[in-house]
């Protein structure tokens, strides 16, 4: 990162943020009792319960974020494919993680203006005070 920030980005978008941090024991994941071959995504015939959302993920995140406030002015945009209320947690305790999550359920979620403020309320509602 201060490779890229000694020459001047403004900083960095982290593609996949949420599976950063793999399971120590490099495990497998288990099978998905519910998967249903032709009707659900490939992706979903295994249960991510060891490569992603680990909870260590968010000490690096931190790390991450305390590079880019040695510099000023950055920032740092996270690519989380979760859950609202998991990816709230990204933007870390007291301002110590992502700048900005992205929200991806707001091109997710079906195109309905209630539905879509269910979302923005839901989102909102769980973002940090600071």
């Amino acid at each position: 990162m201060r490779f890229w920030l000694n020459r001047g980005v403004d900083g960095f978008r982290v593609d996949v943020m949420w599976y950063l941090i793999k399971d120590e024991h490099w495990r497998d994941n288990p099978v998905n009792p519910d998967y249903l071959p032709g009707r659900m995504s490939p992706h979903d015939e295994l249960v991510d319960a060891y490569q992603s959302d680990l909870p260590e993920i968010h000490q690096v995140v931190a790390e991450m974020r305390a590079v880019l406030d040695d510099y000023g002015e950055r920032v740092m945009i996270g690519e989380v494919y979760l859950p609202v209320t998991r990816v709230v947690e990204y933007y870390g305790i007291g301002a110590a993680g992502a700048h900005l999550p992205f929200n991806f359920h707001l091109i997710t979620d079906p195109w309905e203006a209630r539905r879509l403020q269910v979302t923005m309320d839901m989102y909102e509602g769980r973002l940090p005070a600071s």
